[in-house]
C-alpha cells in the first residue's frame, strides 16, 4: 500500500496556474460530511486581467480588481470541479461548511500590504450543495473597515451552528490600538 501523497507523488496535481496568475497561498480549505475536499483561493485569469487592463506577470499578484476567488472541489470519483466567484477577492478566506453541505466563505473584502485599510469589510458568502456550490452569492456585510484575516472559530460553528467571527478594527495611525472584535452569526438554513 502506498504511502501518504508528496511533492514527488504523480498524479496529485489538482489544475495548472501559472505563476504569472497571481495566486495567493494560504486560504480556505474544508471537508464536508462526504469526504469531498474543498479549497477556496484567489488568483488572477487571463479574461479577468485583460478586463482590468492587465497582462499575465504584470503586476506580482495582478491588480486587486482582477483578482477572483476559486472555489475547486473534488467528487466521490476523484473528479476536481471549479467555480469562479463573480466578485473581486479581498483578503484570505476561510471557508466554512454546514451540516448540509452549504459553503460559507468568510473574508475581508479589501487586501492590502500596509497597515491601514481605508476600508475593510467583513464579507460572508454562501453557496449551496443543492447547485454543487455553482450558486455563490454574498448573504451579509459588516461595515468596517477592519483589517488583517478574519479568523473563524470551527469548533463553535460544528457544536452550535455558530459562525463566530474575530475581526480588528484598522488603526487611523501608526501605533494607534484598535479594538478587536468578535462577531457572531446564526445561519439560517433553508
Amino acid at each position: 500500500m502506498p504511502g501518504p501523497p508528496g511533492v514527488g507523488s504523480p498524479g496529485v496535481k489538482v489544475v495548472d496556474i501559472g505563476r504569472d496568475l497571481g495566486l495567493m497561498n494560504t486560504h480556505g480549505q474544508a471537508v464536508d460530511s462526504q469526504g469531498r475536499i474543498h479549497a477556496v483561493m484567489w488568483h488572477c485569469t487571463e479574461q479577468s486581467l485583460q478586463a482590468a487592463g492587465s497582462q499575465p506577470g504584470q503586476h506580482r499578484w495582478g491588480p486587486p480588481e482582477a483578482r477572483r476567488y476559486h472555489h475547486y472541489w473534488r467528487d466521490a470519483d476523484a473528479v476536481w470541479h471549479h467555480t469562479e466567484l463573480p466578485k473581486p477577492a479581498g483578503n484570505r478566506p476561510k471557508l466554512f461548511i454546514d451540516e448540509e453541505d452549504n459553503a460559507y466563505l468568510v473574508y475581508c473584502d479589501a487586501w492590502s500590504r500596509g497597515i491601514f485599510f481605508p476600508r475593510g469589510s467583513l464579507t460572508i458568502a454562501a453557496a449551496t450543495a443543492d447547485s454543487k456550490w455553482n450558486d455563490w452569492r454574498i448573504i451579509h456585510t459588516e461595515k468596517g473597515p477592519f483589517l488583517n484575516e478574519m479568523l473563524g472559530d470551527p469548533y463553535r460553528w460544528k457544536k452550535n451552528g455558530i459562525l463566530s467571527i474575530m475581526v480588528q478594527e484598522s488603526p487611523k495611525e501608526a501605533h494607534q490600538r484598535t479594538p478587536l472584535r468578535v462577531l457572531d452569526f446564526h445561519i439560517e438554513r433553508k
